[in-house]
């Protein structure tokens, strides 16, 4: 199937954006639509995916196709959002155009678009034929949008000749602003794709702006401060002067170490340097000076019954410059599986500067694949600040519910991460820092020393992460006969 261009709402863009502010000017009536052959495809099963995706400038939670990745796609000034599957066969580009109007509604927005785009020229030698407006729906209800929605389809024949389907939802969930959804798709595979796009939208919700401002806002303006606090001096002040070990692993009734259940391990390294001395980091002559961690894990994944183990090894070196302007890392991940003779490679590679950032991600029999996930606001965690954040939190002594949007690895995206910290005066001045990773998961709970030094911490499912020397780790591990060889290289 073709692969669809990179932005393809940039027409929608040059459209839309330059009338939003009049869209509750009376309109011309648009021509009746043409009905499709199929007007409604039968439905098709879609899993979406259990983390929401939320566009915090306009207070906009959804649920996307559980394959779909969300990036930030600029066109000039502007910034929209693209949602495209891993096959590229569809994409939504999600569109938040400002209205000096509040009176003006969903249906008059709808009707000036529409009349926008079968009003271009007709057909020459240097215009594709007019659209055909397929089908439009009026009074549309999402249970989660204040108001109804309108939704309508274009037929497009592109410049090089190729038709394609344009569907638009247009949404009005607060006086001033309009949310647009816009789907484009090859109208061969129309029909196949719809339901996923009209499934997608059918979860979106708006939350009540006083409502984010009571909890989540509060905390990720409480964690916008704190970051505000962030100097060069505390930075280099915070790190550790040696690199540090953990163990994970099951306790055991006993409590006693040896007889626990070995999951994994890690060792964390911090340093001052270069951009450049991440390995294997191809670039240019710019070397910016700043602060690196390399974090070495290796994960023992059990294999049901059979008790066979699969070793999942990662190396991960991330570099930040001091003022936080720009960030790179790069990961890599071997799965060793005792029923295969190679293992399967995972590579990330990730550059910010500001809040331009591209991510290139390489898999094991798979194609390539560049995103650009969406930076919401400017409360945002670097890779570096996600690991020394206990050592940058204490010795300012916060003791607040604080909110961060970090990347995530695993999801390809910037989510939020909420930390509730607290002193423990009566535990000798220990700290407890408490960790929700989403909005909807069970926390983690994290005990630290004064000095920022990790006690322990304990997972959701009861896992227990501690400091531990190397030499220790290594005992233990030989003594359950474990792989102990080097992470990344061999077992």
């Amino acid at each position: 199937m073709r692969t669809l261009p990179r932005n393809p709402g940039a027409l929608f863009l040059c459209l839309v954006l330059p009338i939003a502010p009049a869209m509750g000017q009376p309109a011309g009536q648009a021509p009746a639509p043409k009905q499709p052959a199929a007007d409604r495809p039968a439905s098709i099963p879609t899993a979406l995916s259990e983390e929401p995706f939320r566009l915090e400038s306009v207070g906009l939670l959804m649920r996307l196709p559980a394959d779909a990745t969300a990036q930030a796609i600029r066109l000039g000034n502007q910034t929209s959002v693209q949602i495209t599957p891993a096959d590229k066969a569809w994409a939504i580009n999600i569109q938040t155009p400002k209205t000096g109007d509040p009176a003006a509604t969903a249906a008059v927005a709808a009707e000036r678009t529409i009349k926008q785009f079968l009003d271009q020229p007709a057909t020459s030698a240097k215009h594709p034929p007019r659209p055909e407006l397929l089908t439009r729906n009026s009074n549309l209800v999402i249970p989660g949008s204040p108001t109804p929605a309108e939704r309508f389809y274009l037929g497009w024949t592109r410049p090089d000749g190729e038709r394609e389907v344009r569907g638009y939802t247009v949404f009005k969930p607060y006086a001033d602003q309009f949310v647009v959804f816009e789907f484009v798709a090859p109208e061969a595979s129309w029909a196949k794709s719809r339901p996923i796009y009209e499934l997608t939208v059918a979860t979106v919700s708006f939350e009540d702006p006083s409502a984010t401002e009571s909890s989540r806002r509060a905390a990720v303006a409480a964690g916008r401060a704190l970051i505000d606090q962030f100097t060069p001096e505390l930075y280099l002040k915070s790190l550790p002067g040696q690199q540090q070990w953990f163990r994970l692993c099951k306790p055991a009734p006993t409590g006693a170490p040896a007889d626990a259940e070995e999951l994994g391990y890690r060792s964390v390294r911090f340093w001052r340097g270069r951009l450049k001395d991440i390995p294997g980091l191809a670039g240019g002559s710019d070397n910016p000076e700043g602060i690196l961690v390399e974090v070495a894990a290796r994960i023992l994944d059990r294999q049901g019954a059979s008790k066979s183990i699969r070793t999942i090894d990662t190396i991960g070196t991330y570099f930040m410059t001091l003022d936080r302007r720009e960030e790179a890392w790069s990961v890599r991940t071997a799965v060793r599986d005792p029923r295969s003779r190679e293992p399967a490679i995972w590579t990330e590679t990730g550059f910010r500067r500001d809040k331009d950032i591209q991510v290139a991600i390489t898999q094991s029999g798979q194609p390539a694949r560049n995103v650009s996930p969406v930076i919401q606001g400017d409360t945002f965690l670097t890779q570096v600040e996600v690991f020394l954040l206990p050592r940058l939190v204490i010795p300012l002594k916060v003791e607040a519910d604080l909110g961060f949007y970090t990347y995530r690895t695993d999801s390809e995206s910037f989510t939020l991460r909420r930390e509730t910290v607290r002193r423990d005066v009566a535990a000798g001045g220990a700290w407890t820092i408490v960790t929700l990773f989403r909005d909807q998961t069970d926390p983690q709970t994290s005990i630290y020393r004064d000095t920022g030094d990790l006690v322990r911490t304990t997972t959701p499912d009861g896992k227990l992460w501690e400091p531990i020397s190397p030499e220790e780790l290594m005992r233990l591990w030989r003594s359950k006969n474990l792989p102990t060889g080097a992470v990344g290289t061999t077992r």
